[in-house]
C-alpha cells in the first residue's frame, strides 16, 4: 500500500509572507557577495582603472594612481596619486583617504568620518604672460558639461532647500606644499611680511579640523 503525504495548502497571506522573507534574504545575500567582492584585489584594480578612464575622458592631462585599497562605499584609500600635464606634475599626493558612514543618510546627514591628504604638492604657475600651467587641462566638451551641472545645481537650490547636513569629523592635511606664482616670480624665494598671492609658496602645511555645514543657513 502506498501512503501519500497530505500536502498543506498554503494560504495567500502565507505565500506573500514567504515571498517577502525570500526577497530580503536574497537582497542580504547579494549585499554580502558584493561586499566580499569589493574586498578583493580584482575589484580594487577595476575601480582604479575606472577612475583613470573617467579622468582620461575629462582631462587633457594624465592621472596616475599607484594603488587603491578599501571599499568604494565606506572607506577608500588612494596611494601615490599624480596629475601630469604638458610634461609637468601639477599635483602629487602620497596618500588620500576617504571614509563615509552611509547609515547617516537616514538621519539626513552626509557623514564623512575621515578625509585625509598626506604629503601632497600642488603647483599653479604662470608659465608666460597670461598663460598658466593648468590652461586647457579640462577638455572643452567636459567643461561645458561641468557648467551645465553647476547651472542645474543652482536651479535646484533655488527650488528647494538642500535636505542634508554635511558633517566631517576628521579632516586633515599633513605635510602639504603649495605654490602659486606669476611668471616674474617663478625663480623667486622671497619672504614677505604680508601674504603675496602673486608669489605664494607654502611648505609643510598641516591642518586638522571638524566641520559641520548647513548649506540652507550658509
Amino acid at each position: 500500500m502506498i501512503f501519500r503525504k497530505n500536502r498543506v495548502k498554503r494560504t495567500l497571506p502565507r505565500k506573500i509572507g514567504n515571498g517577502i522573507i525570500g526577497f530580503f534574504v536574497s537582497i542580504f545575500f547579494l549585499l554580502v557577495v558584493v561586499f566580499a567582492f569589493s574586498q578583493t584585489s580584482t575589484f580594487r584594480n577595476m575601480l582604479r582603472d575606472k577612475i583613470i578612464e573617467i579622468s582620461d575622458n575629462s582631462l587633457n592631462g594624465k592621472l596616475n594612481i599607484g594603488q587603491v585599497e578599501g571599499t568604494l562605499i565606506t572607506h577608500l584609500l588612494l596611494k601615490d596619486i599624480s596629475l601630469e600635464y604638458n610634461s609637468d606634475t601639477l599635483f602629487f599626493a602620497k596618500r588620500i583617504e576617504f571614509a563615509l558612514n552611509p547609515f547617516y543618510i537616514l538621519a539626513k546627514r552626509i557623514k564623512v568620518t575621515k578625509l585625509f591628504i598626506s604629503e601632497a604638492n600642488f603647483a599653479l604657475l604662470e608659465t608666460k604672460e597670461n598663460s598658466w600651467n593648468i590652461d586647457n587641462l579640462i577638455k572643452p566638451d567636459t567643461s561645458t558639461t561641468f557648467n551645465e551641472i553647476d547651472s542645474s545645481i543652482v536651479e535646484e537650490s533655488k527650488k528647494g532647500d538642500f535636505p542634508f547636513l554635511i558633517e566631517v569629523s576628521d579632516f586633515a592635511f599633513q605635510n602639504i606644499s603649495l605654490k602659486i606664482k606669476k611668471n616674474k616670480f617663478l625663480t623667486s624665494h622671497r619672504k614677505y611680511e604680508i601674504v603675496n598671492f602673486d608669489d605664494l609658496e607654502v611648505e609643510n602645511f598641516n591642518l586638522k579640523l571638524d566641520l559641520l555645514a548647513d548649506l540652507n543657513k550658509n
